[in-house]
C-alpha cells in the first residue's frame, strides 16, 4: 500500500537521518537539513507515485508505519477498507488544492496548519480553508501517530524548512 502521504510531506516536515546516512541521502538528492539530529526535508523528491530509491531509502522511511498501515499489519482492517481510506484522503487532498505538486500542497497544508482558529465569518466561509481542515482532520484520524500531534500541533523542525 503506497499512499505516499508521509513522503509527500503531509504527515511530517522532515525525516530524521542516522549520522551514517547523511552523505548517502545527499548523494541520492535528498535535501539534507543542517540540524541536530540530521534530517532530510519533506516532501521527498524521490517519491513519484512510489519510492524511486526504495532499496536505499533512509531508515526513518523503512521504519515508519502510520496508524492505518499498523492496523492493516495487525489485521484490524482489511486491504479493501484501507484502500478506501487512502482513496478518500487523496480525494480530500485533491479537493483542497487541485493539480498541485507535492511541494505546493505540502507548503499550503503547513501554512493552513499554522492558522489556529477561524477568526471571522469570512474565515468560516473560506472554502479552501475548510477543505484543508477536512484533510487535516482526516489525516489525523487515519495516518498521524498520536505522538506526532494533530493538524494544529505538528510543527516544522526548528531551523529546518517548513
Amino acid at each position: 500500500m503506497s499512499c505516499g502521504f508521509c513522503c509527500r510531506g503531509l504527515l511530517h516536515s522532515h525525516g530524521v537521518l542516522k549520522g551514517e546516512e547523511v552523505n548517502k541521502a545527499s548523494a541520492q538528492g535528498l535535501e539534507v537539513l543542517q540540524v541536530d539530529p540530521p534530517a532530510f526535508a519533506l516532501p521527498c523528491p524521490k517519491f513519484d507515485g512510489c519510492c524511486t530509491i526504495y532499496d536505499g531509502r533512509p531508515k526513518a522511511c523503512r521504519g515508519f508505519r502510520c496508524p492505518l498501515l499498523r492496523r492493516l499489519d495487525d489485521n484490524d482492517i482489511g486491504l479493501d477498507e484501507a484502500l478506501e481510506i487512502v482513496a478518500e484522503a487523496r480525494r480530500l487532498a485533491s479537493a483542497a488544492m487541485p493539480n498541485a505538486s507535492a511541494a505546493e500542497l505540502a507548503s499550503e497544508f503547513r501554512a493552513q496548519r499554522r492558522v489556529r482558529q477561524l477568526d471571522s465569518a469570512e474565515d468560516r466561509n473560506d472554502g479552501k480553508r475548510v477543505k484543508f481542515i477536512a484533510l487535516g482532520l482526516y489525516l489525523d484520524k487515519h495516518f498521524v501517530l498520536p505522538r506526532d500531534g494533530n493538524f494544529y500541533s505538528i510543527q516544522p523542525i526548528a531551523g529546518g524548512s517548513s
